[in-house]
């Protein structure tokens, strides 16, 4: 499988624009900006995924949102990427989707930088930065019933 892993782009904080609850803080215009350059970017690249995955809080689902109108792909709402959950959360949902080719998936730090991580076969303490619309694509292999990977690509906004 061919993994592509974004963190949402760029959210208004709590407190701003009405915003009342970490779940419904939604993207900036800087942020949307973020989304469709990515978007764009990828697109560039002729990507082309199974599926995109996201986290149901607002500002995943608009940053997934925006990347699938580049893409033309389907989009699936996970409870599993929330920030309720954690790697091995999101394990399971690898695991639901191991048939599948190429997917992506939108959610939140640190839990993506740590799944990253943990894919590698490195410590999840090491610490990876992976900034606000950051893509990391990594080539798995399932064995057995863990997950293997490679990293192939780390991009930043400022990389795009």
């Amino acid at each position: 499988m061919k993994l592509y892993v974004i963190r949402h782009a760029t959210a208004h904080d709590v407190g701003e624009k009405g915003i009342l609850t970490d779940e419904a803080r939604f993207l900036t215009d800087a942020g949307k900006k973020e989304a469709s350059q990515l978007g764009a970017y990828l697109k560039s690249k002729s990507v082309k995924l199974e599926l995109l995955a996201h986290s149901p809080l607002v500002r995943a689902a608009e940053t997934a949102q925006i990347l699938a109108e580049h893409l033309h792909c389907e989009l699936r709402t996970i409870e599993k990427l929330s920030t309720e959950h954690d790697v091995d959360g999101h394990l399971d949902v690898l695991n639901q989707l191991k048939f599948m080719d190429r997917v992506g998936i939108v959610g939140h730090q640190p839990t993506l930088s740590k799944l990253i991580l943990t894919l590698m076969g490195a410590s999840p303490r090491a610490g990876l930065k992976f900034t606000k619309c950051a893509m990391a694509v990594l080539n798995l292999e399932r064995l057995g019933s863990t997950w293997t990977g490679q990293l192939v690509t780390l991009l930043s906004p400022a990389d795009l």
